[in-house]
């Protein structure tokens, strides 16, 4: 997390981008892989991070663009997340630290939003990408499935990409910061490959140091001999002689930020180190 006057200012100057209405954030909820409560590692979305820092899971905000208010919707722990977690801090003490004031629970999102529709306020989203966030946005405004996209404001998307677009000190630092470990993982799969592995075992070493010295990989990596099929993940072969290699991969470090290497330097010919 950055600096309270970093999100501030981001938001003020998002605020002078959009004409009148209210801008909605969706951040992202836990998703299960095999049972609800078992679920992938959060990763919270992108935008929802860039003006409000928050990252756990089942938050939303709104920005007022004609009164400037700002608020964060988020419920507190209960005994139950107590037990598994410990005690933790509240929403509005969260939520001081990147300078928003007012907290609601979560549930009040959908008062909120209807109450300005009812007033003819303009409700401005960006495009979404969750199932999750969709039917919110389904039941919410009424919106049919398949008008979602072409509903989102581009008034919203042109204010959002005009900041993201220009990096700050702070950020080309966590850029950097990522890039440094991308380079360790694939610098140390380099070192390490030799014939007869298999091909996951690389895969295993570069994603263990994505999670040790950041927060994951920044997408599926890929490590394949059929480099001539894009995007392959599967991992299942033995490193034979003679063929040749490509490695795709970043990082994503602690504060969200990722790095990718793609380049025709990553494709080498397994060779036998004796000979």
């Amino acid at each position: 997390m950055f600096n309270r006057d970093v999100y501030v200012n981001r938001r003020n100057t998002l605020k002078s981008s959009v004409k009148s209405g209210i801008l909605l954030f969706l951040g992202n909820s836990e998703v299960g892989f095999n049972y609800p409560s078992n679920g992938y590692k959060f990763r919270q979305d992108s935008n929802f991070l860039y003006f409000f820092g928050l990252d756990e899971p089942d938050l939303a905000a709104a920005i007022d663009v004609e009164s400037g208010e700002e608020i964060v919707f988020g419920n507190d722990v209960d005994i139950d997340d107590i037990i598994w977690m410990g005690p933790q801090p509240a929403m509005k003490d969260k939520a001081a630290k990147v300078g928003i004031e007012k907290v609601y629970q979560r549930d009040k999102l959908t008062e909120y939003i209807g109450k300005a529709v009812k007033g003819g306020r303009k409700i401005h989203y960006l495009p979404p990408y969750r199932d999750s966030n969709r039917i919110i946005l389904n039941q919410m405004l009424g919106i049919p499935f398949d008008g979602l996209k072409s509903g989102a404001s581009a008034e919203f998307i042109q204010g959002v990409v005009a900041l993201r677009e220009i990096k700050s000190r702070e950020e080309l630092a966590e850029m950097d910061d990522a890039a440094n470990i991308g380079y360790a993982m694939h610098y140390t799969a380099m070192k390490m490959i030799r014939t007869g592995m298999v091909e996951q075992e690389l895969v295993g070493v570069m994603e263990g140091i994505a999670q040790s010295q950041g927060h994951m990989s920044s997408f599926p990596i890929i490590l394949s001999q059929n480099g001539e099929t894009l995007h392959n993940h599967s991992h299942h072969q033995i490193i034979t002689d003679g063929r040749l290699l490509v490695i795709d991969a970043g990082a994503e470090n602690n504060a969200h930020y990722a790095s990718d290497f793609k380049n025709s330097s990553m494709w080498r010919k397994i060779y036998n180190p004796s000979e």
